[in-house]
């Protein structure tokens, strides 16, 4: 993220951003009831200020932040390099809580479809730990290279 210029309210440092992250996905929580547990860790020091669950949504929509969120998840895989020898790489999908609207002139009525993003994910056949992961609305084609390129560089030794 950029260093913050000018005025307005000071930016909250990325590193307690992408901990309340982490910590809000393992709790499996929404923004607002993980914000106790974030309390509890910015009184034990492990971050520098308690994140706001707006804060944290607003850095979470943010394209900049997928490939630092990206590389925490390869390196915490990599542990398992003397373990992990094959791999299995898929994808699925998740619909979302938007939808595409359009009137279908053919059918003379106003049509809706869920919109749906896919989640390309590399995984340790023996350990299934997830190597590299990508969520995108592409095809799988386009993302079976990204993904070995991730998992061979902490993974196969060459």
């Amino acid at each position: 993220m950029p260093e913050q210029t000018g005025r307005g309210r000071p930016r909250t440092p990325l590193g307690d951003v992408v901990f309340s992250a982490v910590v809000k996905a393992y709790e499996g929580k929404s923004g607002r009831r993980v914000t106790s547990a974030l309390r509890v860790h910015f009184e034990r020091g492990l971050t520098t200020k308690v994140v706001s669950y707006n804060t944290l949504s607003d850095y979470l929509s943010k394209p900049e932040l997928t490939p630092l969120l990206r590389v925490l998840l390869q390196e915490s895989a990599a542990p398992l390099k003397g373990v992990e020898h094959c791999f299995a790489i898929d994808s699925t999908g998740f619909g979302t809580r938007s939808y595409d609207r359009w009137y279908d002139e053919k059918w003379g009525r106003q049509k809706s479809r869920r919109r749906f993003v896919k989640v390309h994910a590399a995984c340790g056949v023996k350990t299934h730990v997830c190597t590299d992961l990508i969520v995108s609305q592409a095809g799988d084609a386009t993302q079976l290279e990204p993904l070995l390129d991730g998992t061979t560089q902490r993974f196969v030794a060459l």
